[in-house]
This record gives C-alpha cells, structure tokens and sequence, in this order.
C-alpha cells in the first residue's frame, strides 16, 4: 500500500479539529475500500507517534476510539504535516534502501 501523504495531512487536521474522534466519525460515506484505506493510515499515524487512542482489534482490523493527537502531533500539527509530506518527497526522489518511520520523527 502507497502512503497517501495528503490523506496522513487531511487525518491530522481532522482529529486536531473534532473532540476525541472514532474511525466511524473518520469515515463516514466511504466505501469499504476507502475505509479500509483511511484505517491503514491511522495506523501509520499512531506508529509514527502523532496519534494515540483506543485501539479495539476486530477480525483482523484494527479500529480506533478517542483518537488524539500526541504533545508531538499538536505541537503543530499543520507544520509538522507538511514536514511529512517534504520528507516524503524528498524519500520518492532520492529512495532509501528501505523507508523507515524514524526518518517521519525527526
């Protein structure tokens, strides 16, 4: 699965504006697909250290509750995503042997 560094953006900005969110607030109206999709990037999100809420496994999904961002996530969450999105970028260009979440923390 390709990151989606615009959606990543559009997650942030979401959970920083809506008071402690639920992946069903997240996506609703979407596909199943786009569902599944926007599930994915939460996860690489909550990695990443932006986010943190309750995590509930279901049937090989992992589904979120009280989504929030982290002291690092709010910081400047409008900065700091744009800062993803430029390191991103610059990883398509110049490719790593492999991609690493650190290179996302720094």
């Amino acid at each position: 699965m390709k990151r989606d560094v615009d959606l990543l953006r559009k997650l942030l900005l979401q959970i920083e504006e809506r008071e402690k969110p639920s992946w069903k607030d997240l996506t609703k109206d979407m596909s199943d697909s786009e569902a599944e999709n926007v599930l994915q990037h939460i996860n690489m999100l909550a990695e990443a250290g932006l986010i943190r809420g309750l995590r509930v496994p279901l049937r090989g999904f992992v589904l979120w509750q009280d989504l929030e961002l982290t002291f690092e996530g709010m910081s400047s969450s409008k900065r700091y995503a744009m800062k993803i999105h430029g390191r991103l970028t610059s990883e398509r260009r110049n490719p790593l042997p492999y991609p690493t979440w650190s290179v996302l923390k720094k």
